[in-house]
């Protein structure tokens, strides 16, 4: 058994398909079933119960698959310290942004800084390794990242002007991303969604707003940068997670 039969192990587990498992590693179906077949030799033990719809794991499965977490995050520190890895951030456009602000965080420190969706943050960060990361999605308990803090980011609907939400012509623009805390709770709020419009990033929506070609909730920060009209008397707080991975002293 070597360490890539670990990450075997875990994606079957966790994804609960030998399929699913092949196509996520990028490898064939009967080379991950080989794996798993030499895997349970050496354990002298059945993993998983093959059903109808992919596999169900055995008691031992479960013990073995909490095994695999532990001895996956002992390598991550171990590698980290013995590599003396290069610091790196991984966020959204928008958090880093605001983490670089309001949370004595110097962009200096770091040597990489990566922005992925939302929807990519947690599958990244578990992929690869990182000193802090930072997301609205509650990424619960790991074994590679501690919670370091719960924040709130404050934002408000923003326009051209104070007339824009009312001009049915002017679209109410979301990130294309699902699990963009903005576009959730943008949806969440209006009650007729057929002017809404997506676009992939944050900037291009900043951009449009401050063109006067569309309506959307932004940080406030960037409203006041970008000398917007706030639409709401009061901000609405967006809370998101600071986590720093368990190696830092």
């Amino acid at each position: 058994m070597n360490f890539n039969d670990l990450k075997i192990f875990r994606t079957i587990y966790e994804v609960g398909s030998l399929n699913k498992a092949a196509q996520t590693l990028g490898y064939a179906q009967s080379n991950i079933t080989a794996r798993l077949k030499l895997i349970e030799q050496e354990l002298n033990s059945a993993l998983f119960v093959r059903m109808p719809k992919g596999v169900q794991p055995t008691e031992a499965g479960n013990i073995f698959y909490k095994a695999v977490l532990n001895i996956q995050a002992e390598l991550a520190q171990v590698s980290a310290k013995i590599s003396q890895r290069k610091k790196m951030l991984l966020g959204s456009e928008t958090l880093i942004s605001e983490v670089l602000s309001h949370n004595n965080v110097n962009y200096r420190n770091f040597s990489k800084i990566v922005v992925k969706n939302q929807n990519d943050i947690v599958k990244e960060a578990a992929s690869h390794l990182y000193d802090i990361v930072v997301t609205f999605i509650n990424m619960g308990n790991s074994h590679i990242y501690n919670l370091n803090k719960v924040c709130q980011i404050s934002t408000n609907y923003a326009a051209q002007n104070q007339f824009a939400f009312s001009d049915k012509s002017v679209p109410i623009l979301i990130n294309s991303d699902p699990e963009c805390a903005f576009r959730k709770r943008t949806l969440k709020d209006l009650i007729d969604k057929t002017r809404v419009f997506e676009v992939d990033s944050l900037q291009a929506i900043e951009l449009l707003v401050e063109q006067g070609k569309g309506v959307a909730l932004l940080p406030s920060k960037a409203i006041e940068e970008r000398h917007l009209v706030k639409l709401r008397t009061n901000d609405i707080l967006l809370k998101y997670y600071l986590y720093q991975a368990k190696w830092i002293d």
